[in-house]
């Protein structure tokens, strides 16, 4: 019988493990030192999971020859419960970062790793890709936050990846940027997410397909600050027909900076603190989606389940499009204005807390009613 061996990855400090857990590690990189092996011999599932308290990653983290892996006995990173992201990087939040390939699953070399499993966690690469999968033959990545310097997501060989509700952005501002590149024959999936490429000049893309490599792709928005979402270097991009892969499809400037003319914040009853997004029907982003429940998708980057209002919204987002969001509104009869800005999921119903300042008009977070880690209230 597969046993599940789970490892407490805490980069604040080592100590016992806490109880449900088998070991514990300072890293992510000790981890993989100590517990790599055949698995099909152990008959074991190894978990390894996040905590916040700072990076998790001592250098790249390379996970391919020391491991043996099969369908049932595999790999799972993910981020513990409650230290995952909440849509936005945040290094309060678990996290890895690196400034070469941060985190690389299957290299090409020797026996490599084939199944693994990331979930939930937000990966960076100052220099380099933040995730390269090489020959691994199967790799999932779920509502995860990947950012690389010159491309956030890389993957080769004869490998299949699928990668659901993330945001993957490219960071740099010049040279060859790319949000997602594939080499060499691999496989790539990608289902509700976002894919940013900031870069300014150079060669940028959202998407970028090479050496007979595909990408499948449904309910995926492209944003490009200057270049083309997706281009084809001798390989195959299977667009879906639900996919928005230009600003005009999305009725945005950017994703980093929606046009606020298309989301409007009023208050459910006159004189309530309860506030609710409505997003502008003419956003192509909303509703547009196939359902993808069949295919595994059923939540959204945050948790929210998937669809509401009957239909899959387009990106890594479930009606909640913006990145990012703010609102400005006067509180109850008061003359003093209040502000809050915040990113990641916007909940259809707000509670604003009682306790403002009315010699600032500023909100003060009455540790209830309001997640700080959530909302930025200014």
């Amino acid at each position: 019988m597969v046993t599940p061996i789970k490892s407490q990855i805490t980069p604040a400090g080592a100590g016992a493990p806490d109880p449900g857990y088998d070991y514990r590690y300072v890293s992510l990189n000790l981890w993989e030192a100590a517990r790599a092996g055949n698995l099909t011999t152990r008959d074991t599932i190894e978990i390894a999971e996040v905590f916040s308290g700072g990076n998790a990653l001592t250098g790249a983290l390379l996970i391919y020859a020391t491991w043996t892996t099969d369908a049932t006995r595999y790999i799972e990173i993910r981020a513990a419960a409650g230290h995952e992201h909440t849509g936005v990087w945040s290094t309060s939040k678990a996290y890895l970062s690196s400034s070469g390939n941060a985190l690389a699953v299957g290299s090409g070399i020797g026996t490599d790793i084939k199944y693994c499993y990331i979930k939930k966690l937000q990966i960076e690469s100052t220099n380099a890709f933040g995730l390269n999968i090489g020959t691994a033959a199967l790799c999932n990545v779920d509502r995860c936050i990947i950012k690389g310097a010159t491309n956030a997501v890389n993957t080769s060989g004869a490998g299949n990846t699928l990668i659901t509700n993330s945001i993957i952005i490219a960071t740099n501002t010049t040279g060859q940027i790319t949000g997602v590149w594939t080499q060499t024959s691999t496989v790539a999936t990608l289902y509700n997410c976002t894919v940013i490429s900031v870069a300014s000049s150079g060669q940028k893309y959202g998407v970028l397909v090479t050496g007979g490599t595909t990408i499948n792709s449904q309910n995926t928005y492209i944003a490009v600050g200057n270049g083309a979402a997706y281009a084809n270097g001798g390989g195959t991009f299977n667009k879906g027909a639900n996919d928005a892969t230009s600003n005009a499809e999305a009725l945005t400037a950017n994703l980093d900076s929606i046009a606020y003319s298309t989301a409007n914040f009023t208050n459910v009853t006159a004189g309530s603190e309860n506030l609710r997004l409505t997003v502008s029907a003419s956003n192509k982003l909303i509703n547009n989606g196939a359902n993808l429940s069949g295919s595994g998708v059923t939540t959204d980057i945050v948790g929210v389940s998937r669809p509401q209002a009957g239909a899959f919204d387009i990106g890594a987002f479930e009606n909640d499009i913006p990145i990012c969001w703010n609102y400005t509104a006067r509180y109850k009869n008061s003359s003093k204005l209040f502000k809050a800005s915040g990113c990641g999921s916007f909940p259809k119903n707000l509670r604003v807390p009682s306790n403002v300042d009315t010699s600032t008009g500023k909100m003060v977070d009455d540790g209830i009613l309001i997640n700080p880690d959530k909302y930025s209230i200014c």
